[in-house]
C-alpha cells in the first residue's frame, strides 16, 4: 500500500511496535525509519556515556535500546522494578487516561537514574512524550524519542525543523 500511494517512507510512533522490524523490513517497499536508531544517533552525537531508559516493560524486556545503544559504546540503564511499576502507571493509569501525568512520580523514576550515574533520560514511550510537553522539564537532560523520529521524518522529507 505504501508503494501504490507513492510512499518512500514508513514511520511508526510506537517504540513497542519496533521490536517487529524486521517483519515490517521484509514487508515493505520503502525505507522503514527506526525510532530507536535515530535515538540512539542522537545520544551518540550529543555526546552522552550513559543513558537511562523509560520505555514500557515490554520495551525493557526486549532490550531494544538497550542492544542498540551498547553497540554504539553507549551503557544503558533501565529502572528498578519498583520504579518501573510507577513508569507503567504513568502510562497506561494517568497519561492513556487522558491526565496530565504525576510529574513527582515520574521525577522519582528520573532520580533513580540519575543516582546510577545516567548523563541522559530517553523518553523511550509516546506517552512520556505527552508526559513531557504537560510539564516543564530541563530539556538538555533529556532525549525524546518521539522527537527524534518526528525530526528524521522532516529531514527524509526534505523539510526543516525549529526548536532544536
Amino acid at each position: 500500500m505504501l508503494k501504490k500511494m507513492g510512499g518512500e517512507y514508513l514511520a511508526i510512533p510506537c517504540n513497542t511496535c519496533h521490536y517487529f522490524q524486521d517483519k515490517i523490513d521484509d514487508s515493505m517497499h520503502g525505507h522503514f525509519i527506526n525510532m530507536i536508531k535515530v535515538t540512539a544517533e542522537r545520544i551518540v552525537n550529543k555526546g552522552y556515556k550513559k543513558a537511562g531508559i523509560i520505555a514500557t516493560d515490554g520495551t525493557v524486556k526486549a532490550d531494544m535500546y538497550g542492544k542498540t545503544l551498547r553497540d554504539l559504546g553507549v551503557e544503558v540503564v533501565y529502572p528498578s522494578e519498583e520504579r518501573q511499576k510507577d513508569v507503567m502507571d504513568i502510562i497506561y493509569n494517568q497519561v492513556k487516561q487522558g491526565e496530565k501525568g504525576d510529574k513527582k512520580q515520574f521525577l522519582s523514576v528520573v532520580k533513580e537514574l540519575r543516582d546510577k550515574g545516567c548523563d541522559v533520560i530517553v523518553l523511550a514511550c509516546t506517552e512520556l512524550s505527552v508526559l513531557y510537553q504537560n510539564h516543564d522539564f530541563n530539556g538538555d537532560f533529556y532525549v525524546d524519542a518521539m522527537d527524534e523520529l518526528t525530526k528524521a521524518c522532516i529531514d527524509k522529507c526534505g523539510g526543516e525543523y525549529y526548536n532544536e
